[in-house]
């Protein structure tokens, strides 16, 4: 646990990346705390768990998407365990409560030797924070748990539940079954049938999902009349 840093990502893509493979990484506030392709994550000092873990990862498209989705199920469980609150996954990296996010992961590497990466699996879970703590473009789309919960907030608890999750969930035989992290993560999500719209690089798309693949990503049945598979790497939720 560090005071501050940049990002709790930074420090876990830190260094060599040997004998640190699953060491967490927790702050009580980042400087330059991010979210998915270049956005902000803000939260004031002591409000919220910032949570990194490092792993050394062997790189492809299938085994990001299939972090991606054990982050998202081990966020999940955290949460309704610690703090008795429902909530909902969205693709690719939301926690949500009705439309207002309460969490964010990202994931992000950099390669280490051959086709090995270091790879970060980021957390932010909103803890303390009320509306006005949210800036005034997020009020309305962002909650934290103790808005949430009827019971009170403790980070700690909130920590090592999040660290127990993850620990399930990162474990290298879960992430070698994408059927059950497919079934675990749609059964968290009101993923089949949702209609979204999605941000590929500079492009945005409107359609239904159809299903989701876990080696590859969201299958959705676009407005223009085709079927288009999306991956979590590269894209976002609008």
């Amino acid at each position: 646990m560090v005071s501050e840093c940049t990002s709790t990502n930074d420090l876990a893509l830190q260094g060599s990346g040997e004998g640190g493979d699953g060491e967490v990484f927790l702050a009580e506030r980042q400087t330059a705390g991010r979210g998915r392709l270049g956005r902000r994550w803000e939260a004031p000092r002591a409000s919220s768990v910032l949570c990194s873990v490092r792993l050394l990862e062997k790189y492809s498209v299938a085994r990001w998407v299939h972090l991606s989705l054990a982050a998202g199920i081990a966020v999940h469980d955290a949460v309704r365990q610690a703090a008795a609150v429902s909530a909902t996954l969205r693709w690719p990296n939301d926690l949500m409560v009705g439309d207002r996010k309460l969490a964010g992961i990202l994931i992000e590497a950099r390669p280490h030797r051959a086709n090995l990466h270091v790879a970060a699996v980021g957390v932010g879970i909103n803890c303390l924070q009320h509306r006005g703590h949210f800036p005034p473009e997020l009020r309305g789309r962002a909650t934290s748990l103790d808005m949430e919960s009827s019971q009170p907030i403790d980070r700690r608890e909130v920590v090592r539940c999040l660290i127990a999750a993850l620990d399930h969930w990162l474990d290298p035989e879960v992430l070698t079954d994408p059927q059950r992290l497919k079934d675990e993560w749609c059964g968290r999500s009101r993923l089949i049938g949702l209609r979204v719209r999605l941000r590929e690089r500079d492009r945005v798309y409107e359609g239904i999902v159809v299903d989701l693949d876990p080696n590859a990503g969201i299958l959705v049945a676009l407005d223009e009349g085709v079927q288009r598979l999306f991956c979590p790497l590269t894209t976002s939720s609008l």
